[in-house]
């Protein structure tokens, strides 16, 4: 009994983990489009599109936070991202970061809350 008690625990852990990441992903994608955004009208390109990552993977560096994809005036395509270190990022860009940090944490949060609460984390 015990031991299904801690695994229906783990389960409602990485469910609700999992909820977070999937409510933060929205929030790393529009703190790229800040960032993107201000790039582009700084130097006359058209915005195509801008995608973010979560972040914390310093062993990995070549996938970057962010990355753009710009119009330029003559209709070629230019790509852009964190590794370039051409886009300094905005405060707007760090709160949306933030943001979706906090709710992969507060994801996770809840759903320990609620293994504690259904008295699946308590000792016998």
């Amino acid at each position: 009994m015990r031991r299904a008690s801690a695994l229906l625990a783990l389960a409602i852990v990485v469910v609700f983990g999992f909820l977070g990441f999937q409510a933060a992903d929205p929030l790393y994608d529009a703190a790229a489009r800040t960032a993107c955004s201000t790039y582009a009208q700084d130097h006359g390109l058209e915005l195509i599109q801008a995608n973010g990552m979560p972040s914390g993977r310093s062993g990995f560096r070549s996938f970057p936070d962010y990355s753009c994809g710009f119009a330029d005036p003559t209709g070629a395509t230019v790509f852009v991202d964190e590794n370039d270190e051409l886009i300094e990022p905005t405060w707007a860009y760090r709160g949306l970061r933030v943001a979706g940090w906090l709710s992969w944490v507060v994801g996770l949060a809840l759903g320990v809350g609620l293994a504690w609460f259904l008295g699946l984390l308590h000792r016998d």
